[in-house]
């Protein structure tokens, strides 16, 4: 036999092809199956005997989950065990885990809502499946941490499917890949319906699922174009205060760290408004601070909220975030749709001074449909800003709730983004209604305490800056 010498330059080159060429399958070997649970047959029947709003939940929440992946450039490939929410959707679980086994799955989520009159989120895994279940274990926990922070639900557990439910689920016991199934909350519960009806919190539930599969599978390019950012391409449609026109909010959109935007340094709170040059589902902010065009750590941007016009209001997409490391760089995975975006500063540096110092403000996303009719003048802005809440006033009706649901009246002398916490005797922290921005004046805020024990307990208004005065309330 003829033997076959290389040199060493075409034996390292093919050495190097080959290893290039098995890192170029690998990355091309991930696939995520996302399964939306139930649905119905092709005679029309609810084979399961599921709500409309589990069915439609899990297949909405799946779907903006595949779009999410797809906005980001993860280059992962996805496939969905259920479409449509019509005729022919249904599979049995066992079709489902084959489906998932026979698209050599890297990970599985299957989407469901819960029931039982309970509240929150949790998350099951299985150890009969041939995957390892060290690796169940850790996607499962992404899961619900994720999902507990996004959706902002209480935390009810994550566990091993039959040692809770005494059975093993289908759609995990055979499948291959790391798997869980997550029950996002429940929907005999007015307060958990509401949400998992909602168009907003099935974002959120989407958002939660991805970073879950990012920090699984390694995190994604995001947006598209040359380089993602849209914000140059859009326009600054409203501002408080600029130092002078070379330091304009422009410059914070104008793709080079090499300009900035100043505020004038008249007070600490100041925003400036942008809008895009369309309508785009929004996957990424960041925000390139003072250290990241050469100036102290000390002047980055300690607190600032992002939010985005939902063509009625204005929504938080990221929420008093602290910048307490001094990072030169931001940056936050999102999942909203929105053409106006605002960065809005509450804490501009971490001294005395009150100048906000923006070199970049970057926007990522790919192109939606408009929906509904666009907004004809400037959104308007509920300015608000982290104030003292000593004078404010929270008031419970009942304060002696039968049903578990009561109201909390709250009156602040300026706007600002606060939460609502309930206590038990101890201090104990119990439970925290979701953050939300009072405006100047009054309020009111509807509330299901149903899942607390009969008590006596203190409830209070709380944001960064402090508290307001406790009220008592008892639950019987």
């Amino acid at each position: 036999m003829k033997k076959i010498y290389t040199t060493g330059f075409f034996r390292d080159g093919l050495l190097t092809g080959l290893i290039l060429l098995g890192f170029a399958l690998t990355a091309q070997a991930q696939v995520v199956v996302i399964d939306p649970g139930h649905g119905y047959n092709c005679s029309g029947s609810n084979v399961d005997g599921r709500t409309t709003t589990e069915i439609y939940t899990a297949l909405a929440t799946g779907q903006k989950l595949q779009n999410l992946i797809a906005a980001n450039n993860c280059g992962w490939t996805v496939h969905l065990t259920r479409t449509t929410n019509g005729n022919c959707g249904w599979t049995s679980v066992t079709q489902r885990a084959t489906q998932s086994n026979s698209w050599n799955a890297t990970r599985f989520i299957s989407i469901h809502c819960n029931a039982g009159g309970g509240t929150g989120t949790e998350t099951f895994y299985c150890n009969l499946s041939s995957s390892l279940t060290s690796k169940d274990i850790a996607f499962a926990q992404k899961v619900q941490d994720n999902m507990v922070t996004e959706g902002s639900w209480a935390n009810r557990r994550m566990v091993e499917d039959r040692s809770y439910l005494n059975y093993h689920l289908g759609v995990l016991r055979t499948n291959n890949a790391p798997a869980c199934l997550n029950e996002i909350g429940f929907v005999d519960r007015t307060s958990d319906a509401a949400k998992l009806n909602s168009n907003t919190w099935r974002d959120k539930f989407a958002l939660a699922y991805f970073k879950a599969l990012q920090s699984e599978l390694g995190t994604c390019t995001g947006g598209g174009g040359s380089n993602g950012n849209l914000a140059p391409a859009g326009s600054i449609w409203s501002y408080t205060t600029q130092l002078s026109a070379s330091y304009s909010p422009a410059k914070a959109i104008d793709g080079t760290v090499g300009t900035r935007w100043n505020s004038n340094g008249a007070a600490a709170t100041n925003y400036f408004i942008v809008r895009l040059d369309g309508r785009y589902n929004i996957n990424k902010f960041k925000v390139k601070h003072a250290s990241n065009a050469g100036l102290s750590v000390n002047l980055n941007t300690e607190r600032y909220y992002v939010l985005y016009w939902n063509g009625s209001g204005w929504s938080n997409a990221v929420t008093n975030y602290h910048n307490a490391s001094k990072a030169p760089i931001t940056s936050h995975n999102v999942n909203v749709t929105a053409e106006w975006v605002c960065l809005y500063i509450t804490d501009p540096t971490f001294t005395s001074d009150l100048y906000s110092r923006i070199p970049e403000f970057e926007v990522y996303g790919t192109a939606a449909a408009r929906l509904g009719t666009p907004p004809t003048g400037e959104p308007d802005f509920p300015a608000f800003s982290d104030v003292s809440l000593l004078g404010a006033a929270i008031q419970a009706t009942p304060s002696i709730v039968q049903n578990g649901q009561t109201a909390f009246a709250v009156k602040v002398a300026e706007a600002t983004e606060a939460v609502i916490e309930i206590i038990d005797l101890t201090g104990q922290v119990v439970e925290t209604l979701p953050s939300r921005i009072y405006g100047a004046g009054s309020s009111s805020v509807q509330a299901d305490l149903s899942e607390l024990a009969a008590g006596v307990y203190l409830y209070r208004l709380v944001n960064w800056k402090g508290v307001s005065a406790t009220g008592k309330l008892i639950i019987r």
